[in-house]
């Protein structure tokens, strides 16, 4: 796992995100109620939390921006940009504040 990911993941499993399974691609993390489908023992019925946590490696020195979005990215309606910061445990704690929000509503 590339440096920056492994950052990101570190501070995830470190956080309360760590009770919910995660799901990774190229340039994002985001969480799910229980494990998806494809996976040995998943769940047709799980569902997708409504945040998540992409990254950029945007410096000239192939530093990362972390952004949080609050709903889904490529959906209607459009996500919401909550942080960018190039801090992974930054990121982290406010996706914890987005998804604990969202459980408030």
């Amino acid at each position: 796992m590339p440096p920056v990911e492994e950052e990101l993941a570190l501070a995830a499993r470190a956080s309360a995100l760590s009770q919910w399974h995660p799901t990774t691609s190229h340039n994002y993390l985001r969480f799910s109620d229980g494990p998806p489908p494809w996976v040995p023992g998943g769940r047709d019925d799980a569902r997708y939390l409504p945040g998540c946590i992409s990254l950029a490696k945007e410096g000239a020195d192939g530093s990362a921006v972390f952004r949080v979005w609050s709903g889904f990215l490529l959906q209607t309606p459009d996500p919401v940009l909550v942080l960018a910061t190039p801090k992974a445990v930054d990121a982290v704690e406010a996706l914890v504040e987005v998804l604990a929000t969202d459980g408030d509503s």
